[in-house]
């Protein structure tokens, strides 16, 4: 067998070992809670992901994240613990105000866009 044939069929092993998935909305509902957000109204959390998109709603929680320096094993993130998702969805409404938005642009001295 040719080289490349074998280097491709191992590139291709390699990029499905890694495939995820796509979730339910129950799934990732569940992921949420898992790492520690609070959730009182699955309903509601299920109207905000879908309004909001699962990973640009994670990407909110980073500046509330637990750390693990030491501790290899832990998740790789949790929320604290007091962290709801409507607190969430409240940053989210926030951030997206012009009001906001200027003042973020006119702090980091970037121009607004």
């Amino acid at each position: 067998m040719p080289k490349s044939i074998i280097n491709n069929y191992i590139r291709i092993n390699k990029m499905t070992a890694f495939m995820k998935y796509a979730t339910t909305l129950d799934e990732q509902v569940e992921i949420l809670k898992n790492r520690g957000l609070v959730i009182n109204d699955e309903d509601k959390a299920k109207e905000v992901l879908i309004d909001i998109g699962y990973y640009r709603f994670g990407a909110y929680l980073f500046p509330f994240e637990k750390k693990y320096p030491m501790d290899r094993y832990a998740p790789a993130w949790k929320t604290i613990e007091s962290m709801t998702i409507g607190n969430i969805r409240a940053l989210y409404n926030n951030l997206k105000k012009p009001d906001v938005q200027a003042d973020i642009a006119q702090h980091y001295g970037v121009a607004k866009i």
